[in-house]
Formats: structure tokens, C-alpha cells, sequence
């Protein structure tokens, strides 16, 4: 456990190393006390300044513009279950369950880390407190941790923050490099966290872009629990998107085991609202074609409408989706090889 602490703080520190003198800027607080304090800066460190928030500042932006650019499906009461093996192994429960909606108030404690949107979610508090809380540094570009795919993203940014705090047996770290761009509904960041727990380590990165000019959304996100054990289990994500259109380009994995090779990959182009639809293929870790295959699902599709489903998808695209297939990704995370492998993660 002591080397896999150790190989994560490493990883979350690196993406200080490739843009910013160590140090620079950085702050401590402990669980006991909200005072922060900012450690002395080493010698030839730049001027560091605190920025001043927008008032009213906003909020959660990342979290909201993937809540309306991603598709998700809509839950329906606990009571109802119109398919008696709505359960784990079934393929439109495993989707159900990666893209369902999240809201926090309802489901924090409910629904974990590998459903989508509440990955997203937290991400997007990680984002609103380094724009709150960051430095001024000379425009700087600087790598991910992860291997993410990159079309589109920025690198270049001119605000940072390195965050350390601690409660109990947990320990939180934090690096964050973003864009201060004048208007504050602009975002442009790259923020990467480890929790180090007694028996486990949990990291994740996201890197984003939103302009709300053009209503244009990047965003690139990964999600890995390392446990004692052989239960771990990881989630990434890559989503092109525009918040006003809702049409989406997507591909997301969720897997574990102790060889990350468990779970199943998707890949879908379509609208997330309105009256439309969007296209689906799902790839499982073992390429099984009872489970595998092209679904066409309506844009806000509720979980009763999923349990009536056809469970096998369909081996050609659906006729109403067909317009969405030069939409989709290339290649999904399973098929170029750059998923889940912890090596090739971070």
C-alpha cells in the first residue's frame, strides 16, 4: 500500500512539475480549522497574486453544461421494475447505471463514482474552488496525468492551485491549472485529486473546456478507486457536445478487477433532449454478442422505457439512429487499448 501511495503522489504531482515551479502558490489547511495558509514561495518563483472572484460567481458550471449537452436517463420510482432481471449483467442496466441522472441533494451516498454524472459532479466542485481559489502565474502549458485524448482541449493556462488538507485517515490532494479569461462563464481547466485512505486510493482527473459564446463542450474525465485487493474499478469519459443543440459525440468505459477487465465500454453520437434520439454501441470486456451491439434510444429515455427493451442489441444501426453514425467516435476506449490498464491510465 506504502509504494501505491507513494506512485499516486507522484502522479497527482506531476502535473505541478510540468508547469510550475514546486511550491509556487501552494496552500495547506488541515479538517480542525478553515484557515488557509500559503507556504513561503521558493526563490525565483513568479509574483503570485490572489485573484479577485467575479461577484456573483458562478457556479457548478461544468456539472450543468454536461447535465445538458450528455444524454442520461431518467429514473422512475424505486417501486417500479417492469423486468424481473433489471439487475447487474444485463446491458441496458449496466447503461442505466453509468449515464442515469444525478442530483446530488437526492443521491449523494446513493450513487457512487462510476455513474457518470455524479463523477462529473464532483469534478465540477474541484473546478469552481480552483477558480476560486488559484494564482495568477504567467500563461504556462502543462501535460494531464492521464492519458487523455486531447482534440480540441487547451493546455495553455495562467492560473494555479496545489491544495493539501487532512481528516482523520484521509488525505486530500489537489492540482489545478486553469484559465482566468475575463468573462466568467468561460472555463478552461486541468484538475487532478488523490484520496488516500487506509485501505484504499482513489484519483481522478478532468480536463475542460466551455465556451459559452458558441455553447461549444469539451470535456475529458477519468475515475479510478484502487483498493487493497482485486476490486477496483475505473471510469473515463471523453464528450464533445454543444449545450445549445445538444447534439454529442461520446465515449465512456466503466471496469474492474484487479486486471481493469471487467465492465463494458460505449460509444454514442445523437441529441440529448427534445423531441430526438441518439445511437448507442456497446462493447463488453469480453466481446460477448449476446450483450453487445447498436441501440437506438429517445432522447430522455426513462428507466421504465429501458426495462421494456429488447436486451440484445442490434447487430446493423437502427434506421431512426442512422443519421448519428458518422457522429460517433472512431474507436472506443476497449478497441484503441488506452482504457483501463492502470499503466496506461496514469
Amino acid at each position: 500500500m506504502l509504494e501505491r501511495v507513494k506512485y499516486y503522489l507522484a502522479t497527482v504531482l506531476l502535473l505541478i512539475m510540468t508547469g510550475l515551479t514546486p511550491g509556487c502558490g501552494k496552500i495547506q489547511e488541515t479538517a480542525d480549522s478553515q484557515e488557509e495558509k500559503t507556504i513561503p514561495e521558493h526563490p525565483g518563483c513568479p509574483p503570485v497574486k490572489p485573484v479577485n472572484p467575479v461577484d456573483p460567481e458562478p457556479t457548478n458550471q461544468v456539472f450543468l453544461a454536461a447535465n445538458k449537452a450528455g444524454p442520461k436517463i431518467i429514473a422512475t420510482a424505486n417501486s417500479l421494475n417492469l423486468n424481473d432481471n433489471w439487475e447487474s449483467g444485463n446491458v441496458l442496466y449496466e447503461i442505466f447505471q453509468l449515464i442515469r441522472e444525478y442530483d446530488h441533494e437526492i443521491h449523494n451516498g446513493v450513487i457512487d463514482g462510476s455513474n457518470w454524472y455524479k463523477a462529473i459532479f464532483e469534478a465540477s466542485q474541484a473546478v469552481d474552488d480552483a477558480y476560486s481559489r488559484c494564482k495568477e502565474v504567467p500563461a504556462q502549458d502543462t501535460e494531464s496525468p492521464f492519458d487523455f485524448e486531447d482534440e480540441g482541449l487547451k493546455h495553455s493556462y495562467n492560473c494555479s492551485q496545489e491544495r493539501e488538507s487532512v481528516s482523520g485517515n484521509t488525505t486530500y490532494l489537489r492540482s489545478a491549472m486553469v484559465n482566468q479569461a475575463g468573462d466568467p462563464f468561460v472555463v478552461e481547466g486541468l484538475i487532478a485529486q488523490t484520496i488516500i485512505q487506509t485501505s484504499q486510493v482513489s484519483s481522478s482527473a478532468v480536463q475542460v473546456d466551455i465556451d459559452p459564446e458558441t455553447g461549444d463542450l469539451i470535456l475529458a474525465q477519468a475515475y479510478l478507486v484502487d483498493y487493497e485487493g482485486e476490486n477496483d474499478y475505473a471510469v473515463r469519459s471523453y464528450i464533445k457536445s454543444n449545450t445549445n443543440s445538444g447534439l454529442f459525440s461520446l465515449k465512456m468505459t466503466k471496469g474492474s478487477g484487479g486486471g481493469m477487465s471487467g465492465g463494458l465500454s460505449i460509444s454514442a453520437a445523437g441529441y440529448a433532449s427534445g423531441d430526438n434520439h441518439y445511437l448507442i454501441k456497446v462493447l463488453t470486456s469480453n466481446h460477448d454478442a449476446a450483450s453487445s451491439g447498436y441501440y437506438c434510444l429517445k432522447s430522455l429515455t426513462t428507466e421504465a422505457e429501458m426495462q421494456l427493451m429488447e436486451p440484445i442489441g442490434s447487430d446493423t444501426i437502427p434506421e431512426t439512429c442512422q443519421e448519428f453514425e458518422e457522429l460517433m467516435p472512431k474507436s472506443d476506449y476497449r478497441e484503441d487499448g488506452s482504457v483501463l490498464a492502470k499503466e496506461k491510465v496514469f
